[in-house]
């Protein structure tokens, strides 16, 4: 389903979309009920009475997620705008279900750097289904992997790999290993 799908919601199709506008400038239309997946989008809805049909609206900015991640989130909303609205676990003891159902796998079917984009999209616009799901992602990506098997997933360079980087990148290292080397006597017998 596509964005332009949006506007089924009684109570958006009155008064049409509301849109969001993302960090780098493009618009995304949504009705109530994707908008109501946001705790961030619904307070600012409500706080700016965007629900009310008589209300001018302004583009809502979403200044921390880009065109890419918004429309990834759009299409979140889209899929769950009918059903019921997600209830955190409150219990510390409660071991999640790290299985993810066939619309999620292919939804976090992208590489790392998106999905740690989406996550801080999630977390910027206080999303907690679509945060837990990707957080779950992760999950299973650590899930069971040695500690070289994490920094081939992540690509986390290694303390000995690092230290080696700043040795070859700091030019004072290379002076002071050089002039504290002892004059080699073979090269005075040249002359």
């Amino acid at each position: 389903m596509d964005t332009s799908e949006a506007g089924t919601s009684s109570a958006s199709t009155s008064f049409g979309p509301i849109i969001v506008l993302s960090s780098d400038g493009k618009e995304f239309p949504m009705d109530l009920q994707m908008i109501s997946q946001s705790d961030t989008l619904q307070k600012l809805v409500t706080s700016f009475e965007y629900d009310q049909p008589t209300t001018k609206r302004e583009p809502i900015p979403a200044n921390n997620v880009n065109s890419e991640m918004m429309a990834k989130v759009c299409e979140w909303m889209n899929h769950y705008k009918n059903v019921p609205p997600y209830v955190e676990s409150v219990d510390k003891n409660h071991i999640p279900n790290l299985l993810l159902g066939t619309f999620q796998r292919n939804f976090f079917a992208i590489p790392n750097s998106e999905l740690f984009e989406l996550i801080n999209a999630a977390n910027y616009l206080n999303m907690p289904r679509l945060l837990d799901c990707s957080c779950k992602k992760v999950a299973t990506m650590i899930s069971g992997k040695t500690a070289e098997q994490l920094r081939a997933t992540f690509n986390i360079k290694s303390d000995e790999q690092k230290k080696a980087e700043e040795k070859e990148s700091d030019p004072s290292e290379l002076e002071s290993a050089s002039s504290s080397d002892p004059p080699s006597p073979i090269s005075d017998l040249s002359d």
